[in-house]
């Protein structure tokens, strides 16, 4: 995947629509200091903006090959393309992350973009271990390095939100004593 030319593309075309999104995913990841290879992007966008969403995706050549009330998935007409996910948010916590959402340059300042705070990628994180209990390791691991590398400037209240949303309060007090 191409991620500087469709990054450019998608971005100014959601930015000129005012569809709202954030840069989630193991790219995000990267913007926080945590290394992890990615093959595809991921994006949390509005639901109210998913039908501008899918003009622009269809626009760039991207075929929808999956899509239910939570997600859709898409997959570039041609390999450069490469995939994007988008999760929507329609519930209270999650459009509250996008409104936290900061920008940030990438691309040697080329290209800017708004990604989730780390305190929001962790509640992601969070979710996703509560989904899928398979990927559970992984997912840990990247929220054990998300507030490890960023741990001078975390807001705990916000990690504690998310992880009392599936009561996990143990899990909280665990990684706030090693990070906190």
């Amino acid at each position: 995947m191409d991620f500087e030319n469709v990054l450019k593309r998608i971005i100014n075309d959601f930015e000129r629509s005012r569809v709202k999104y954030a840069l989630i995913g193991g790219f995000a990841l990267g913007l926080w200091g945590v290394v992890r290879a990615t093959a595809d992007l991921d994006f949390l966008i509005d639901k109210e903006k998913c039908l501008k969403m899918k003009d622009i995706m269809r626009k760039h050549k991207y075929k929808c090959f999956y899509e239910d009330d939570n997600v859709a998935q898409y997959k570039g007409e041609e390999y450069l393309l490469g995939e994007i996910d988008f999760l929507y948010a329609f519930r209270k916590p999650s459009k509250e992350m996008l409104k936290r959402c900061v920008v940030r340059k990438i691309f040697d300042n080329k290209i800017t973009i708004k990604v989730l705070i780390p305190e929001d990628l962790i509640g992601l994180k969070v979710q996703a271990v509560v989904n899928n209990p398979s990927r559970k390791s992984m997912d840990w691991s990247d929220i054990e390095q998300l507030a490890e590398a960023n741990k001078k400037n975390i807001k705990w209240d916000i990690i504690k939100k998310h992880f009392l949303l599936f009561d996990l309060d143990a899990d909280f007090n665990r990684l706030r004593d090693k990070n906190g």
